[in-house]
């Protein structure tokens, strides 16, 4: 999951949800509607991934972001003021659906797909592929697979 920003004029959400072999089964871009800050955007990014996966019926998940603020957040007992807080709390809320969850911070050139789904977003947003990779999308995927630098 990730985030971008058309200099704060629009928000939009890149969502890639990928099987144990990194297979891509579901993708979305998705606008943001409110002003967000780039932690509270990040954090929403993270709550529609999450929300997407319940509603595909995913048992188990592992979420990967660049934010570690939010991963921090996500990992974390400790309240957090509003909006960003609230947003947090709804994550958490939804993870519970899961059997079994992991959360984890990953570098920016390793969160590339759901980046470049993000930047979609600002152009093309409320989008969702089931079971196909965004043809935008398909050469970072087939590189990341391959474990090749995407940067």
């Amino acid at each position: 999951m990730d985030a971008a920003s058309n200099n704060g004029a629009k928000e939009g959400v890149g969502v890639v949800i990928r099987d144990s072999n990194r297979v891509v089964v579901a993708a979305a871009t998705l606008e943001v509607t409110s002003a967000l800050s780039v932690r509270e955007a990040e954090a929403f990014a993270f709550y529609q991934g999450v929300n997407i996966a319940a509603q595909a019926c995913f048992l188990e998940i592992e979420i990967e972001g660049d934010n570690i603020e939010v991963i921090n957040a996500l990992n974390s007992n400790s309240p957090f003021g509003r909006p960003f807080g609230t947003i947090i709390s709804n994550c958490n809320a939804l993870l519970c659906c899961f059997r079994f969850y992991k959360i984890s911070h990953i570098k920016r050139n390793g969160n590339s797909v759901a980046h470049s789904l993000a930047k979609l977003a600002l152009t093309r947003p409320n989008l969702m592929w089931l079971e196909e990779t965004p043809t935008e999308v398909c050469n970072l995927v087939h590189l990341d697979i391959l474990g090749q630098p995407l940067y």
